[in-house]
């Protein structure tokens, strides 16, 4: 969790992101019909929903900025 940006605080990350940190794809990817809500009109709606995640994988790559006090 990032700080809030007040005085103090490390709210702002910097850095080689593509060396520093990972988004991973979690396993399901899932799609579902919905032919009811636009029925009278014609359409059909899909609802996609994919899980993501990620971490820091090489803090030396990444650094805080520190707000001022």
């Amino acid at each position: 969790d990032m700080d809030d940006a007040t005085a103090g605080k490390t709210p702002i990350v910097f850095g080689d992101f593509a060396s520093g940190y990972t988004i991973a794809d979690h396993t399901g990817f899932s799609i579902m019909r919905d032919d009811y809500t636009g029925a009278a009109n014609g359409i059909v709606k899909l609802h996609a929903r994919r899980r993501v995640g990620g971490r820091v994988t090489l803090g030396e790559a990444l650094a805080k900025l520190k707000l001022a006090a």
